[in-house]
């Protein structure tokens, strides 16, 4: 029988102040670097993504830190084929510094097992209770 084993991507980024100017900087500067953080998920996320997400660190923010988080791959979860969506909530969650997540759910197969018809289906009931249940955590 095969089992949904979980397993994350994390990443980081952060510009400290006085720390001069870099190459790898978004064009709208150090307030924003955040805007690094889907492109470093795409870079780690595996087949199997359950959800993604990332807390974003501003000094200058009311509310100092901010989490974005969501169910599905980072492209679904950052809006990356949709431009507008996507600049609003690199927009609301702007930040120096960003702490991202990838959650990834696979089927493993035990040892000496076949994975063959049903059982595939069964995993894939498995990977979809998973996602339900990672959508109700949010």
């Amino acid at each position: 029988m095969s089992v949904l084993h979980d397993e994350c991507g994390v990443a980081a980024v952060c510009v400290l102040r006085g720390g001069g100017e870099s190459r790898v900087l978004p064009d709208q500067g150090a307030d924003e670097v955040s805007r690094l953080m889907p492109r470093m998920l795409l870079d780690i996320q595996n087949r199997g993504q359950l959800a993604a997400g990332m807390t974003t660190y501003d000094p200058d923010r009311s509310q100092l830190i901010n989490t974005f988080k969501n169910v599905g791959g980072v492209s679904e979860v950052f809006r990356l084929s949709h431009r507008s969506e996507f600049e609003s909530i690199m927009r609301k969650h702007a930040g120096r510094a960003a702490i991202g997540h990838v959650r990834i759910g696979n089927p493993q197969v035990r040892p000496g097992e076949a994975k063959q018809g049903a059982r595939q289906e069964d995993d894939l009931q498995r990977v979809g209770e998973a996602i339900d249940e990672a959508g109700h955590r949010r």
